[in-house]
């Protein structure tokens, strides 16, 4: 795929730096229990093993018209938080095994690109464990589902927070920290009907921009349903970026060296 007018997709700000932290998948499901009936349970979504999906990118401008598009590849170990492998145009190879992040341009390190590299492996592993991470108590506080209004009408969501490197967390719904404090903060608006999510709001702390993202076309893959298109919002409503699961393959098998640098 090319790019027409020259330049290279980019996801938008807000996304930050830094994985979405360790640990298991495991913990009191709280204000997620609705979301988890339509999702399936972490457990389940754990038994995928691995995914290895095409993604197509397509940016717009403020007009809807098409400035950019790429296809990419995206693994990530299901089983873990933050071991995930991109696949790029120009033989560019993104990987992050934990906290440890690598950029390679034709097999060589490339020191330059590791910020964004970062950027991109953390909120393509966001987007792809979307809610199933959130159920883990240990790195994530779960407020009790509320409503919100959404294109006329009252639509479910729940409320995360990313607790604090170090914060104890404990099973089920846990109210506020005790203290003020800059954290990765999430929202899932949902279907009134069926409680699918159909929105991802997501502001990480190291920005503060806040980035909603809509979730759409929702398929079965390996019996787990998936967003196959994500519309990035502006805050205008319209649309900046889609990306699309050109396709997606489950139960995969990924060895260390996936999401290690070759060299």
């Amino acid at each position: 795929a090319g790019s027409p007018a020259g330049a290279d997709p980019e996801f938008p700000a807000g996304v930050g730096s830094t994985g979405m932290g360790s640990g298991g998948m495991e913990g009191g499901f709280g204000g997620l229990s609705q979301v988890l009936r339509f999702a399936q349970t972490p457990a389940r979504f754990t038994e995928l093993r691995g995914v290895r999906q095409v993604l197509h990118l397509r940016m717009y401008d403020t007009r809807g018209g098409l400035l950019a598009e790429q296809t990419m590849t995206h693994e990530a170990d299901l089983t873990q938080p933050d071991r995930d492998r991109l696949i790029l145009t120009g033989d560019r190879v993104f990987g992050r095994n934990g906290p440890t992040v690598f950029a390679e341009v034709g097999g060589r390190p490339a020191p330059g690109l590791e910020h964004r590299a970062a950027r991109q492996l953390q909120l393509c592993g966001l987007l792809v464990r979307a809610p199933w991470r959130f159920s883990d108590a240990h790195d994530f506080t779960v407020f009790p589902e509320d409503t919100v209004e959404w294109e006329g009408q009252r639509v479910p969501r729940v409320r995360i927070e990313q607790r604090p490197r170090g914060a104890k967390g404990g099973g089920g719904v846990v109210g506020p920290l005790p203290q003020a404090s800059a954290v990765d903060r999430f929202e899932l608006w949902c279907d009134p009907l069926d409680h699918r999510p159909a929105r991802l709001r997501y502001t990480f702390a190291e920005t503060g921009t806040q980035v909603d993202v809509e979730l759409d076309r929702y398929r079965r893959v390996g019996g787990v349903p998936l967003p196959h298109l994500r519309r990035f919002l502006r805050r205008d409503g319209s649309v900046s970026m889609e990306v699309e699961v050109l396709s997606a393959d489950v139960f995969e098998e990924f060895s260390d060296a996936t999401f290690r640098p070759r060299r």
